[in-house]
């Protein structure tokens, strides 16, 4: 795929944090494991996951309890400095499976991996655990050669679904990683046509996505804020997009910045003027970012509006710099 074209494919709404979810229309993934009559995750929900969270870590079941179908899946982080945490869920009427994996510097709910008094058996080679608590069930596989990973399946005991321990323990132990999550054959994704639509009928404000993306990365999910969501205090529509576990973020607010961005941001370290806007740029320690601020009425909107992408800072260098201002200055306008 070259840049000047939207890529052609299945991308779907992320459920709520950041990052995503995928409808279960898609073809599941298959493997060794795959008799069980579960849906597993479909390849192109795997693709993005793996995309966002990278392949290498994002270990999905090949085993899936009869009756069980994805649902949606996403990313998020328990503390600052904990890092990211993958779940995916898997649902039957009535019930719910809850898949996590876990790493050592995410210890809020990561389960015990040593010296644990917990059942252990022993599933294709594999030493699965299992314990149950509170009227919450789970298993857990620890994986010492993937930097101590934890996967772990819950599942409530009160649902009548017939879900037994030695199901959850099969699922456990059908985890595989996936491949590396990047533009496959192509220079880039980024969504398409058709969920483009839909951000315009949800947004229902004018707003801008970028033209282009570095190589190999694959928009992975989007969502809205309401205005009164968290401490922006204006309405926010978020983009997701990753390459195999390095991600990037794109924000589109609208409303009046209450922090001194916009419409100048006096502690940009850099301002570039670019297709005839101003771009401000800056660097911290875990990423950078590039933004621009349009005033009311400039692009048909009633409100000020801000574009921002911010990158992961390992991807950092002079020539991202300059291609995360020209993504900004030339983003593409849409209106509702």
């Amino acid at each position: 795929m070259n840049g000047k074209r939207w890529l052609a494919g299945a991308l779907v709404l992320p459920a709520l944090v950041a990052t995503s979810s995928c409808a279960g229309g898609d073809k599941p993934t298959r493997g060794p494991h795959a008799a069980m009559s579960g849906q597993t995750v479909p390849r192109a929900a795997a693709h993005r996951i793996a995309a966002e969270y990278g392949g290498a870590e994002a270990f999905l079941p090949r085993r899936v309890p009869a009756g069980f179908a994805f649902s949606r899946w996403w990313t998020a982080s328990d503390c600052g400095p904990c890092g990211l945490r993958l779940v995916v869920r898997f649902v039957k009427p009535h019930s719910g499976l809850k898949w996590e994996t876990f790493f050592p510097e995410q210890p809020v709910r990561r389960p015990e991996c040593r010296h644990q008094p917990y059942v252990v058996s022993v599933i294709d080679g594999r030493k699965v655990s299992y314990r149950r608590r509170r009227g919450v069930e789970m298993a857990w596989m620890c994986l010492p050669a993937h930097y101590h990973e934890t996967v772990v399946v819950s599942h409530r005991r009160d649902r009548g679904d017939d879900v037994t321990a030695r199901d959850l323990e099969r699922m456990v132990a059908s985890a595989q990683p996936e491949p590396p999550g990047r533009a496959r054959g192509r220079r880039f994704e980024l969504p398409t046509r058709a969920m483009t639509h839909t951000m315009q009928r949800t947004y229902r404000l004018p707003f801008f996505l970028p033209r282009f993306l570095p190589r190999g990365f694959v928009f992975t999910g989007w969502k809205v804020n309401p205005r009164d969501f968290a401490y922006e205090k204006r309405r926010t529509l978020l983009l997701w997009l990753g390459r195999d576990g390095t991600r990037l973020r794109w924000t589109v607010l609208s409303g009046v910045d209450r922090y001194g961005e916009c419409p100048r941001d006096r502690f940009a370290q850099h301002t570039f003027v670019s297709h005839a806007r101003r771009v401000f740029f800056g660097a911290g320690i875990h990423g950078a970012t590039a933004h621009t601020c349009l005033p009311r009425h400039a692009v048909g909107n009633t409100r000020p509006l801000e574009v921002e992408l911010w990158y992961d800072i390992r991807l950092d260098r002079k020539k991202m710099r300059r291609r995360a201002v020209r993504m900004v200055a030339s983003a593409r306008l849409f209106r509702p």
